[in-house]
């Protein structure tokens, strides 16, 4: 739907009727002002628009709307469709929002580009998010105070996602030290900047300094009664006690069971991620046995959510060279991912049955399914996806003596390497 200004909708209108400046004014509205109209430069009083509907032969509602109302209702009608067509609905938020800030409708701009933000976030289209971030941060200073904050966190967001912890370390950090001068009681906001610095430190490595800054916003959840924070809080504060091999895990693991309350697919997914660091750990007794009381435990009747966590835990188990227990999983998560027809599901079940055909010396089924993953991947696979899967395709081809196809896979590697 296009979107133009009352005065542009008067002037297209006067033109395709036939009337002069002069005509269409008549004895009650000067031509200098028709004129200022059409150009935008004053905004036309309603009795004015309703004389000139009426010789126009216009519908009055329609002429008045401005272009804020317009952009909204647009938005309305591309909305249903956004997901059918990702790229064009980006598209036409981002024309919108720069249409609004030229108008100077910085809030209606600012909504829309933190619209943007969480969409393309949501959708991991991170190239895209960097582009905006120049106009997300001019609106957010041209707009009231708390969009300041909207657009670190969406910032912090963008980072954190994208696994830049340490430029998503500093945001969140300056979120939280900003709303403990100004906004004190703001608990929820501050605990939620505080939990995300934590995961920061984690994803940096930095475990010991992530532990001490858990244990200090355990404190300041004494005072709170969010307890979805405190479940995500003691689930990663279990994390670390196993990093840093504190024996206090098993009462963040037990508090984390508790806080989780009836939500059985976080707890079983918990129980996952505490038997994975186990393993990391190299307490792989403890690990299997988390892993296995999870994996029984999962409510079986979501096939997509337990192909997904079966998919979780057998990354998990092979990158820990335990290939004895996969065996037990990977028919299953494949049959799955087959029945459901999802093609990211599907890509992930077969690249793991090639990986346990290898290690059982099947190179000839390995091939198979290698292939039949890289023809789901090269439909949604980014650059670096499809870079580091030719570079292990053309290893495997090397090690079972195929130089020829070995050669095919490095070029096309070096090729995806180009794009990133």
């Amino acid at each position: 739907m296009e979107v133009i200004t009352v005065g542009e909708k008067i002037k297209r209108a006067r033109i395709y009727k036939g009337f002069t400046l002069k005509n269409l004014c008549g004895k009650d509205i000067s031509v200098s002002k028709l004129s200022c109209i059409e150009n935008g430069k004053v905004k036309p009083e309603k009795w004015i628009l309703k004389a000139l509907s009426e010789k126009l032969g216009v519908d009055y509602e329609e002429l008045k709307k401005e272009i804020d109302q317009q952009i909204v209702e647009s938005i309305k009608q591309i909305e249903s469709d956004k997901h059918k067509n990702e790229e064009d609905y980006i598209e036409h938020l981002y024309e919108y929002a720069k249409l609004a800030n030229e108008s100077k409708y910085y809030e209606l701009a600012f909504s829309l580009t933190h619209k943007i933000f969480l969409f393309m976030i949501e959708k991991k289209n991170f190239k895209k998010v960097l582009n905006l971030l120049g106009l997300h941060y001019e609106l957010s200073n041209k707009t009231k105070p708390e969009n300041k904050l909207t657009y670190y966190f969406d910032a912090a967001t963008y980072f954190f996602q994208s696994e830049e912890y340490l430029q998503a370390k500093h945001y969140y950090y300056s979120i939280k030290e900003e709303l403990l001068k100004v906004d004190p009681d703001n608990k929820e906001l501050i605990s939620k900047a505080a939990y995300y610095e934590i995961l920061c430190f984690h994803g940096m490595k930095e475990y010991k300094k992530a532990y001490e800054l858990a244990k200090q916003l355990e404190e300041y959840f004494y005072e709170t009664n969010f307890n979805n924070s405190k479940s995500n809080l003691y689930h990663i504060m279990a994390i670390l006690a196993i990093i840093n091999n504190d024996d206090n895990y098993s009462i963040y693991m037990d508090k984390a069971y508790t806080y989780y309350e009836d939500n059985n697919i976080k707890k079983v997914q918990a129980k996952l991620d505490f038997g994975l660091e186990f393993l990391k750990n190299e307490e792989i007794e403890k690990g299997k046995i988390l892993i296995e009381e999870a994996l029984k435990e999962f409510d079986k009747r979501d096939k997509e959510e337990y192909a997904v966590f079966l998919l979780k835990a057998i990354e998990a188990l092979y990158n820990q060279g335990i290939y004895n227990m996969v065996d037990e999983y990977i028919d299953a998560a494949l049959d799955l991912s087959i029945i459901l027809n999802k093609a990211k599901l599907m890509e992930k079940a077969y690249y793991y049955k090639t990986k346990q055909l290898i290690t059982q010396e099947n190179f000839f089924s390995a091939e198979m399914y290698l292939t039949l993953s890289l023809e789901f991947l090269l439909k949604f696979g980014k650059p670096k996806e499809l870079y580091q899967r030719y570079m292990e395709m053309g290893k495997f081809y090397y090690d079972i003596k195929n130089v020829e196809d070995a050669v095919k896979c490095f070029t096309s590697a070096r090729s995806m390497k180009n794009r990133l």
